[in-house]
């Protein structure tokens, strides 16, 4: 299915009256920084609304509702990613040994993750718990949940009151920051799914930006076709992203590429929603 997107897109973005017009705005806006890609970010989400419409061809560019939908998916984006900005404090304080200080402690991480898989089991169980005992399931629950909370602010207050946290230079990844870092890549990825399938949701339904429970069970009823998205996303990313930081240096033709990978990775979401929203 890659392999097919780049022709699909390039099919997608050439047809239709003022294609060329409206490519060559977009890649002139990525000359101003921050608003230029929030408008871009903004005209993806109008391409699957335009999709969904059956429209063919690339929408007009309604600057003001590109706006708001670019800045409502970036302040979006920084709440699916905000476990990741939680799991840095971990991994400056815990996950790192110092040749200096020797091992740094590995205690807080293991029992966060413990607390979580705790709390995953045990809710199943709390569920079958007759409704009197409401209080009983609200404490037991609150109790599981507070002590990775409680771990995780001990380690942001230990990092902001110890700024050499920051320095890594003579620091080595032990075992704790090697799990750590693998956990802040499976949310990483799970990030990357949630808000752009979030963001597909709010184009083509109108609603489901901010609504990551829905996300989570759209993404579960069709998990193997969002695990193809998923792949295709990834993939789209490296290679836009990759093709657009080796021609930097020549702006416009840069600008160009990261329009196209927009383009492309809307178009790939679009076709998803077709489907399956």
């Amino acid at each position: 299915m890659i392999a097919k997107i780049p022709m699909m897109t390039l099919r997608y973005a050439l047809q239709g009256e003022g294609w060329f017009g409206r490519i060559l705005m977009l890649t002139l806006l990525q000359l101003l920084p921050v608003i230029g890609q929030l408008l871009l970010i903004g005209y993806g989400m109008a391409i699957a609304r335009s999709f969904k419409a059956g429209e063919s061809g690339l929408p007009h560019l309604h600057w003001q509702q590109a706006a708001v939908d670019g800045l409502r998916f970036l302040l979006a984006g920084v709440m699916y990613t905000l476990p990741i900005w939680l799991m840095i404090p971990s991994m400056l304080s815990v996950g790192l040994t110092r040749t200096d200080q020797g091992d740094n402690g590995s205690i807080g991480f293991p029992v966060i993750l413990i607390s979580l898989f705790v709390s995953i089991l045990i809710v199943p169980i709390l569920r079958r718990l007759p409704a009197r005992y409401q209080m009983v399931k609200s404490v037991i629950l609150g109790a599981v949940m507070l002590v990775p909370l409680f771990m995780i602010t001990s380690m942001i207050i230990s990092v902001i009151r110890n700024p050499s946290l920051f320095d890594t230079s003579n620091a080595q990844l032990n075992i704790t920051g090697a799990v750590l870092m693998g956990v802040i890549v499976l949310l990483g990825l799970m990030a990357i799914t949630g808000l752009h399938i979030s963001g597909l949701r709010d184009a083509q339904q109108g609603k489901g930006l901010f609504d990551p429970t829905g996300t989570i069970r759209l993404v579960i009823q069709h998990r193997g076709a969002t695990a193809v998205l998923l792949i295709n996303l990834i993939t789209l990313m490296l290679i836009g992203g990759g093709v657009t930081a080796l021609i930097l240096p020549l702006i416009l033709p840069a600008a160009f590429s990261l329009v196209m990978t927009i383009i492309a990775i809307w178009y790939t979401l679009a076709d998803y929603g077709r489907k399956y929203l």
